[in-house]
Order: C-alpha cells, then structure tokens, then sequence
C-alpha cells in the first residue's frame, strides 16, 4: 500500500476559459471542483491506476468537509487530522485556446506543535502497512521546516520507502532523512539549490551535480514541455 502524506491541503476550483483577459468579464464553459494538494492529487492518480493507496491529510473548516466529501466520491480511503481554521481553495485557471494554466492560491490553516506531533502520529498509525510514501506539497504555517525529516525518519523506521516532493528549506531538511526519490519541477529545482538552468543540457549537468553533491538516491526532475529527467545510481 502506498500512502499520501499531505501536510497542506486544498480544493481545487478549476476553471476553463479561452484565454486570460485582464480588465474584462470572462465566461467559463467549465467549472471542476478537485481535489488539491500535491500528495492528495497523487493519491488520486494511484487510485485510477488501480494502486492501493490511503490519503493521511490535515484538514480544516467547511472547505475541509468539501475535500472529504471529494475523497470519498473518488473512493480514495482517508484519514483526515482536523485543526482549526480553514482549509485552502487553489483556483486554477485553463486557457484552452494558448494551452497553459495558472495557479492562484489563498491562504489556509495555521497548525500548532502539537497538531504536527498529532499528525505525525497519524501517518505512523498507518505505516505497518505501507511500502512506499509519497510526501508531498507545501508546509501549512506554523509547522517546523523539518517536519517532512521527522516523517520520513520515523517511516523508514518501520521500512517504508519515501519520495519527497517539496521545494525550498522543507526539501533540503527531508534530505537528511536521505528519502529513497526526490521529485522537483523546474522552478522549484531553481529555487531550492539556487540554480538558473536554461538547455536541456544545463538543466542534465544541474541535476547530475546536485544529486551526486546531496548523496540524493533518485532526483526526478519535471521539466514541462521539455520532458523529464532522472538521476539515480549516478546515471
């Protein structure tokens, strides 16, 4: 079984216009209400794929009882930790016509020391069961930069195998946990390890170095149009 740690999660409200037009009122065919938060949108993927795969999220608020309806209506078995305030709405805008997306965000929760040890304790009431991890998405305020370490230590513990994919001071402390995959899209690569890659060649040469230099197993680069990059075992 694999299990999808979400510290930060969402819903997402997807809209799908033609092309962005500032100053003006924009009509949308299509309105998607979605499940948010990186590692809740991978438990989602695991399960059309016919995965076994349980979602451990915190949760907050009325936007909170949407994504557990959504969960459920996806089948997807969850155990949600609730803390007060809000849960997140991520609003996603489809520009069919150029083919791109954009991402505005609200704020959400704020948690406390002790729901982060709550939570931690949630994901390793799970753990026995699991093989792999996917901890994923931003860190909710209030939580310690090094809460994803604390995770993935106590789960290889327990003999799960974890991929990490988080950017900025939050992936550089889960690398002293030495997590088995390291996932990161290109602006994320960029801001992390203070990289400004531009070819394919450079983006080869950045990732290549900073794996090797960070002792990483696998780093999986996503590169947009540009593909994928992989390192592991130094190839």
């Amino acid at each position: 079984m694999i299990l999808a740690v979400n510290a930060n999660a969402a819903v997402d409200q997807v809209l799908f216009i033609d092309r962005f037009a500032g100053g003006t009122t924009m009509r949308t065919g299509r309105c998607v209400l979605s499940v948010g938060g990186k590692a809740l949108d991978s438990a989602v993927v695991l399960k059309t794929l016919g995965a076994p795969v349980r979602a451990v999220s915190l949760a907050a608020g009325r936007t909170g009882e949407t994504l557990a309806g959504l969960l459920r209506e996806r089948g997807i078995d969850s155990d949600l930790l609730w803390v007060p305030g809000e849960t997140r709405t991520s609003y996603v805008i489809i520009e069919t016509e150029l083919k791109r997306h954009s991402h505005i965000t609200t704020s959400g929760y704020t948690v406390t020391p002790e729901d982060c040890a709550r939570f931690c304790g949630l994901v390793e009431r799970h753990a026995g069961e699991a093989s792999w991890a996917v901890i994923a998405g931003s860190l909710p305020g209030g939580a310690p930069p090094d809460l994803y370490c604390r995770i993935t230590e106590m789960l290889h513990k327990h003999g799960v195998r974890v991929l990490i994919d988080t950017s900025g001071q939050p992936a550089l402390e889960a690398l002293n946990a030495r997590p088995e995959i390291l996932k990161m899209n290109e602006l994320e690569f960029a801001a992390t390890f203070q990289a400004g890659p531009a070819s394919l060649a450079e983006w080869a040469e950045a990732g290549r170095r900073e794996a090797a230099r960070r002792a990483i197993p696998a780093l999986v680069l996503t590169l947009g149009k540009r593909g994928i990059l992989t390192f592991a075992g130094g190839r």
